[in-house]
């Protein structure tokens, strides 16, 4: 190993072969990460391995094999989405408008700190469907029923919505949306 990748030396990978040829237990780790030398400098890999020992019959262990999958493309597209995800939410939080999202079966997954000034609390993320707010009124006064108000309807029809509705705190007020 060390033949071909000497600036594994120092890292964990030397170690653990020997820990697994000496014990005889096999070693696997997802996405680890491994630095690798290369004609335009050095690169960080990130790896699925697995350290198996191989045995003679008599129990000893007489070499190991590895197998290695190189995960690097996968872990660093999703270190984008998340530093993508991040840049979003820290958007949505300096807007001084509501915005919220639901997931594809109506749970709130996605609020500003302008959302919970508007509902008059904090919705509780698996818990909450469809808005914030506590009950949701028509702008003649009749209650409409959970899964029927605007994001309800714009999600199960895929369509855009623009409604006006009331709806209601914690404390009874109505709020004009």
């Amino acid at each position: 190993l060390l033949d071909v990748f000497p600036e594994l030396n120092g890292q964990q990978y030397p170690a653990l072969l020997k820990k697994v040829y000496d014990t005889g237990i096999t070693h696997r780790e997802n996405e680890a990460t491994a630095i690798v030398n290369s004609s335009d400098g050095s690169r960080t890999f990130y790896l699925d391995f697995e350290y198996a020992p191989l045995f003679e019959p008599d129990g000893m262990v007489s070499g190991i094999m590895v197998t290695v999958y190189d995960v690097t493309e996968k872990v660093e597209s999703r270190n984008k989405i998340e530093a993508a995800r991040k840049h979003y939410i820290a958007l949505i939080e300096t807007l001084p408008v509501a915005v919220f999202t639901v997931d594809k079966d109506g749970y709130i997954d996605l609020f500003n700190q302008a959302g919970v000034t508007l509902w008059g609390r904090t919705p509780q993320h698996g818990v909450d469907k469809w808005n914030g707010a506590y009950d949701q009124f028509t702008l003649d006064g009749k209650r409409v029923p959970p899964g029927y108000g605007p994001m309800a309807t714009a999600l199960k029809e895929n369509r855009k919505m623009h409604s006006e509705v009331y709806i209601q705190r914690p404390d009874g007020s109505m709020r004009h949306v």
